[in-house]
């Protein structure tokens, strides 16, 4: 009887810690790539639960998404170990999480930014013309990698121009404030800022990522020690993205996801087509099979270490071997999903 009630007993803890091992914590922020975790959490269809409602119930998982309103908070705190996964460039990932010795793995790409990161300077200022000038953008960020590829391909010195770290939502601040005047400023970062600065009438959009299409990755990055006993959920999150991304690209309700994407977005009626500017300059990735294309081509391996070299040239690595510095490419559960679905 005895040996019968411990029988019992540890069958039911071992359930209870199966089903708690089965949560996965996604932390992410406000970015056209990543309004999927809003959307998935969303009753969009009348009369039927939530993407991801039905996909956890349907095998039994659990899936928290936490939003943050800042971004970088969002990767702190996968370093930290608060949140499982983070929606993060290829760059933070390997600047703030394997930099701090915590092995990550990429499970899917959700885009690339085609288009809405820009360099930014005062109408007819040429990089010729542009040696010593100021650049104002944020250290180690995307901004940074954009002066970083622009330089190069331009054939010029890295010390070619003196950048000033700026957070990127005040980059169209000091920008604008600034243009005519001798102190005038180049600028880096991201939209909407890029297109209020050229909506201006005083700037010139002199290099963007759709000059160097695939290089800035947007990404589901995980923990990999938070990975196993939560394959379940994983599944079930990723799922639930497919199911936002036919929804985004199906023409009779695609227009409902834009409307639904830019109101959690947090932009007014006025914004309204900022944003849809935005998603243009975007390049989603919308099924299983051109996904695992991006993720297991050459390309992509070549990026990470561009991406690397970029900044280990500027200091970014506290590790002694930035060199040895990689995040894992993994499509395996993105092949699983394919092979249910066929």
């Amino acid at each position: 009887m005895k040996n019968g009630l411990i029988a019992v007993i540890v069958g039911v803890l071992s359930i209870g810690l199966s089903a708690q091992a089965e949560e996965l914590t996604v932390g992410t922020s406000i970015y056209p790539g990543w309004m999927d975790n809003w959307l998935m959490e969303m009753k969009l269809v009348p009369d039927q639960p939530s993407f991801l409602e039905a996909r956890t119930k349907a095998n039994g998982s659990k899936v928290k998404i936490e939003k943050f309103k800042e971004y970088i908070p969002s990767v702190n705190a996968l370093v930290a170990g608060k949140v499982d996964a983070a929606t993060m460039t290829l760059g933070e990932a390997l600047a703030f999480p394997a930099d701090s010795g915590i092995p990550v793995a990429i499970l899917f790409v959700h885009d690339y930014s085609n288009g809405n990161d820009g360099v930014v300077v005062p109408k007819g200022w040429t990089l010729d013309a542009m040696k010593g000038k100021t650049i104002v953008a944020e250290e180690f960020s995307v901004s940074q990698y954009l002066i970083y590829r622009w330089l190069q391909k331009a054939n010029k010195p890295l010390d070619f121009l003196t950048l000033k770290n700026t957070p990127g939502d005040d980059v169209s601040k000091v920008f604008l404030a600034t243009v005519g005047k001798a102190s005038q400023v180049a600028g880096a970062t991201w939209n909407p800022h890029v297109l209020r600065m050229m909506q201006s009438g005083k700037a010139d959009l002199a290099f963007s990522s759709k000059d160097i299409p695939g290089e800035v990755v947007d990404a589901l990055v995980i923990r990999k020690d938070r990975i196993a006993g939560r394959e379940k959920a994983i599944e079930a999150y990723i799922a639930a993205h497919y199911d936002v991304m036919d929804y985004f690209t199906n023409p009779k309700t695609r227009d409902r996801a834009i409307r639904a994407m830019s109101v959690a977005a947090d932009f007014t009626a006025e914004d309204a087509p900022l944003y849809s500017k935005m998603l243009e300059a975007t390049r989603f990735f919308t099924n299983r099979k051109e996904t695992i294309a991006f993720m297991e081509s050459p390309d992509l391996a070549e990026t990470q270490t561009k991406v690397r070299t970029f900044l280990k040239d500027f200091g970014a690595f506290k590790s002694p071997n930035p060199d040895s510095l990689s995040v894992t490419i993994d499509p395996s559960f993105l092949k699983a999903g394919l092979q249910a679905e066929e």
